[in-house]
């Protein structure tokens, strides 16, 4: 099952800009460099895997500056892990 996503915000930048879509596959198991789109705090985030704890995952986003991550609502459950992106269409917006 696929998921598909818009990209909001700058938090993955430059991998990823405002308005680029990313399909994630449901089931696929999450690795350390994937991007992944997860449920954190009742919102949706797309954010990259630095590390893997039997706890969870450690998400962070490529733009550290402008990014709340695992450093600010710590480690991410599995079971919050929706999908695994495995394609991006970037946006032709400037």
């Amino acid at each position: 099952m696929w998921i598909l996503r818009r990209v909001v915000g700058e938090s993955m930048l430059p991998t990823l800009k405002q308005g680029d879509v990313v399909i994630g596959q449901r089931g696929k198991t999450p690795q350390i460099g994937d991007i992944v789109i997860a449920w954190v705090n009742g919102k949706e985030v797309i954010k990259r895997i630095i590390s893997v704890t039997d706890g969870g995952y450690d998400l962070r986003g490529d733009n550290a500056e402008s990014s709340t991550d695992s450093r600010s609502y710590g480690i991410v459950a599995k079971q919050h892990i929706k999908g695994v992106v495995i394609k991006v269409i970037k946006s032709r917006a400037k």
